[in-house]
């Protein structure tokens, strides 16, 4: 191996250890500033967190490692008293500003990380850790630039959700009409996990592994979740029938909002998150069965006879796309009319009519494309209301469903201004979307 490619083999490591040695200013003796955790393998359902300020005045250089970067503190920040076993030990750190992270492993060796997580935050992943003692050291990367942190220690990758794990902020039971005021939690919003990920096109921002809140709904009707802080703030919820429903700015004031028009039976697992990473924030999670969910479908008639008319398909029908031409827009304010998150002025009766049979593993795509700014409205077969405006090209609509259920679809196709009609495609599909 040349000396070029040894230097580039060392340089693209993303993790460097060195035996523990020489005359280092931290103090490893120190008691741990915010505590210790005693962890054993497979015990940690959703990740530990720990709330402390980052930085000091030692340089993280002087370990002597290529990775460690950044000023600490002299005393450890954190302890993990561990017991090993099949699971990974992964440690991430979340904080506005560029922080690092150092960790001395049980077998005396250092372990450093800088930008391997969110944005400028560090993450080390420890896939086959040894039992005993992990001293951790939260530092920044600028000296003098101490600020607020949250260390996490988990067993899964911070990428994914887990919706097995425990409700941070616990939970509750709902029935119909039970609720005469919002029920209110607070929490911080935020988090590692991409939102954008997650499998819905809605969906945006970044949230935590485990879910911030749940409820067990039970009864029918219809209810409303929300979330209110001082920054852009969304919304991911996990219904019964494991679609994933997402909202960021249907609330007002960058506020996300979701209402379930006929609410399925069963568990919501919700996350609150923040539109940017690295940004966690305190947060009001709200459940309303009143005021909040606007019409509810006041004003829309699902059951009306369809104005073009409607068409049944099955999963893999042919041709794809199926197009209809039709007359965008109405007198009925969308957003009163059926839910907060809807857009436009539609008609009483829904433009068409959808009734759809699954078969395979395909989305159900249903989009809008005119030369106004054209908006969609879809009641499913589950009675929850959809809706979307500029999800298509340019001033397009649309909407992907990725786990369609079989049943009716009554579908409006509005214009985004009142007094406004224009002339408009509906376009069904399985693979498009215009």
């Amino acid at each position: 191996m040349t000396p070029s490619l040894r230097l580039k083999v060392a340089l693209a490591a993303a993790v460097f250890a060195l035996p523990a040695g020489g005359a280092l200013a931290q103090d490893v003796n120190a008691q741990p500033t915010y505590g210790a955790l005693k962890l054993a393998a497979g015990t940690l359902g959703s990740p530990h967190m720990v709330q402390l300020t980052s930085g000091g005045t030692i340089s993280a250089w002087d370990i002597g490692t290529g990775n460690c970067r950044g000023y600490i503190a002299s005393a450890p920040d954190y302890q993990v008293r561990y017991t090993a076993g099949s699971t990974p030990l992964i440690i991430d750190v979340a904080a506005e500003s560029d922080t690092t992270l150092v960790a001395l492993a049980p077998d005396g060796t250092w372990h450093c990380d800088d930008d391997s997580g969110e944005g400028l935050n560090p993450q080390l992943n420890f896939a086959y850790p040894a039992s005993g003692n992990y001293l951790l050291w939260v530092g920044t990367y600028g000296q003098g630039n101490q600020g607020p942190a949250t260390l996490s220690i988990s067993e899964q990758s911070a990428n994914t959700v887990d919706p097995n794990a425990q409700p941070l902020y616990g939970s509750m039971s709902l029935t119909s009409g039970s609720l005469a005021a919002p029920h209110a939690v607070q929490m911080t919003a935020g988090g590692a996990v991409d939102a954008w990920a997650i499998g819905s096109g809605n969906c945006r921002g970044y949230v935590g592994m485990a879910p911030d809140y749940a409820v067990q709904f039970s009864g029918g009707g219809a209810f409303t979740i929300g979330a209110q802080s001082d920054i852009d703030t969304t919304l991911v919820v996990l219904g019964p029938d494991g679609t994933w429903n997402c909202d960021d700015d249907s609330g007002g004031s960058l506020n996300p909002q979701l209402t379930f028009g006929t609410a399925l039976n069963g568990t919501y697992r919700i996350w609150v998150g923040t539109y940017s990473a690295n940004n966690n924030a305190s947060a009001t999670l709200t459940i309303a069965q009143s005021g909040a969910q606007g019409g509810a479908g006041g004003g829309l008639t699902p059951d009306a006879q369809p104005v073009y008319g409607s068409t049944a398909l099955s999963g893999g029908f042919l041709p794809d796309p199926y197009t209809v031409g039709l007359n965008a827009g109405g007198d009925i304010y969308a957003t009163d009319a059926a839910a907060a998150m809807c857009r436009g002025y539609v008609t009483s009766a829904p433009s068409y009519v959808l009734n759809y049979t699954r078969s395979g593993s395909l989305p159900l795509i249903i989009s809008a494309g005119s030369e106004r700014d054209t908006t969609l409205v879809v009641r499913g077969p589950d009675g929850a209301w959809q809706c979307d405006d500029d999800s298509g090209e340019g001033l397009n609509s649309a909407l992907t469903l990725t786990n369609p259920m079989s049943g009716t679809y009554a579908i409006w196709v509005g214009t985004y201004s009142s007094g406004t009609s224009a002339p408009a495609t509906l376009q069904i599909s399985e693979l498009y979307s215009q």
